[in-house]
């Protein structure tokens, strides 16, 4: 779970700065462009993704 906590963290970095601008930000956007708007959602899914592995492990 760790690791899919880690590739959420990296997932919602990318959309987050790909919503700001960069030359690369319109391909991403427009597969992605729920995710575009609102890159929290998937901070949301990491957190609790490293939650569930911290459950998990105890």
């Amino acid at each position: 779970m760790y690791i899919v906590a880690f590739i959420l963290a990296v997932s919602a970095g990318m959309f987050y700065s790909a919503a700001t601008d960069g030359l690369w930000a319109n391909p991403l956007c427009v597969y992605g462009g729920v995710f575009c708007d609102h890159p929290s959602w998937l901070a949301a899914g990491a957190a609790i993704a490293l939650l569930w592995g911290v459950f998990v492990r105890v």
